[in-house]
């Protein structure tokens, strides 16, 4: 804080940066016009202000800039760590996705990276585990060596959220509520599916981000749809022959075609295909144009199968196979918990509120539980005597594996990890 001398005699001013403003108005989907009134501002200084690195604004106005954008002072002055922009990213979505919408998650996934980087500056997250590729290669050859990279055998894929955040990628996966605002007034109609991203000041740590979807086919889909551009495509690449590249190895990674096509009939039809959509893991509409992709299906057998998916009537629904395919109900859709397991295990907490509240975190508790929003929770943490603000966890049951890759990760021991919060912080 500072004090200057203008034509109102002195008055203390603080620095406000620019980036700080932008990412609080954009993820409460406020158009600047209206917080430039709210503040008593033209709008050509909010725009001016936006753009610059760092302003002096004194602290009447910034006041009024916390309380219309619902942050703290120290969100406003303290410098973005984030390194992600929007040329960064990789979107699953179609032409019609509108530019706000673009700018709404490029900020979102900026929060969700200073997210990471608070959390792990103390136990840093599980070390990326995926294959160096070159560009051109086989798809094939690429979907077998990330499998391999990952600790996947060639068999069927559980959970495929797990596997990801086995070998290193966060997954956030966003309620409908939080498209278009942070508060849940969801003001914008959402067109992309998925988008991934290389996160950090040297692009090494990846990220998926995508929509909380109730269908686990969609989700596991999408899932290994973002996996394919981290794998093959970086700093944001676009176009068709790009997301051809990432469809070709979702259904090669999810369904390796050597494996898949021995269990096949000698003809294929919708019928035989429930039960590889069952066992694989990967809808019947994308099987179709798996195994035609491989020549698996001739090109009229490919037009048979999608005309008949689209004709053929779900007795449940009274809608086509194609909007409702058969075995919906046999998984549930996945979700991740890597980010809030590592909020445990660095907080000793998987409340949000309590992770804003520690002094060196200046993102509010709405921003950070946006981000967890539908992170499953974990077991409870176990505190050790209060005399000991370290935090003991016991890694059992039935997410043992996961536990114990993350306790690896970590560089722990023998089941029991002694976890120094961020708030003893050296």
């Amino acid at each position: 804080m500072e004090a200057l001398w203008d034509e109102r005699g002195w008055i203390e001013v603080s620095v406000v940066f620019g980036a700080r403003v932008l990412q609080a108005r954009v993820l409460r989907s406020l158009p600047s016009g209206v917080v430039a009134e709210r503040v008593g501002w033209r709008p050509e200084r909010l725009s001016r202000l936006e753009r610059r690195d760092r302003v002096e604004v004194d602290d009447a106005d910034v006041a009024k800039l916390r309380e219309v954008l619902r942050v703290s002072e120290a969100f406003l002055t303290t410098a973005p760590v984030a390194h992600v922009d929007e040329r960064s990213l990789s979107f699953r979505a179609p032409a019609s996705m509108t530019q706000r919408e673009r700018k709404y998650l490029t900020q979102f996934a900026a929060l969700v990276e200073e997210f990471i980087d608070r959390v792990t500056r103390v136990n840093p997250l599980p070390p990326v585990r995926l294959p160096r590729l070159r560009p051109g290669g086989s798809i094939v050859a690429a979907a077998a060596a990330a499998r391999e990279a990952m600790g996947i055998s060639d068999g069927p894929i559980g959970s495929l959220t797990m596997a990801m955040e086995r070998a290193g990628i966060p997954v956030v996966m966003r309620s409908a509520a939080s498209v278009g605002s942070i508060s849940g007034e969801a003001d914008m109609s959402e067109r992309h599916i998925g988008l991934s991203a290389w996160l950090g000041e040297f692009a090494d740590q990846p990220l998926v981000m995508m929509p909380a979807l109730s269908s686990w086919e969609r989700t596991r889909w999408t899932l290994a749809h973002e996996l394919g551009h981290i794998c093959l495509h970086r700093g944001g690449v676009t176009g068709a022959e790009v997301e051809d590249e990432a469809h070709a190895f979702a259904g090669e990674f999810l369904a390796p075609i050597s494996q898949v096509a021995p269990e096949l009939p000698a003809q294929v039809t919708l019928t035989a295909l429930i039960d590889v959509k069952v066992r694989w893991g990967v809808s019947i509409g994308a099987l179709i144009m798996h195994l035609s992709r491989h020549h698996v299906i001739d090109a009229e057998r490919t037009r048979t199968l999608q005309r008949q998916l689209y004709t053929r009537k779900n007795p449940d629904t009274g809608r086509s196979w194609g909007v409702d395919e058969p075995a919906a109900d046999v998984r549930t859709a996945e979700r991740p918990r890597l980010l809030m397991k590592w909020l445990e295990r660095s907080t000793g907490s998987q409340s949000p509120q309590m992770f804003a509240a520690l002094p060196e975190v200046v993102l509010p508790p709405d921003l950070v539980a946006a981000v967890l929003a539908n992170q499953r929770l974990g077991r409870s943490a176990q505190t050790a005597p209060a005399a000991d603000a370290a935090v003991w966890l016991f890694v059992a049951g039935p997410d043992a594996g996961f536990e114990a890759d993350i306790k690896a990760a970590a560089d722990q021991g023998d089941g029991l990890a002694k976890v120094v919060p961020l708030s003893r912080r050296r």
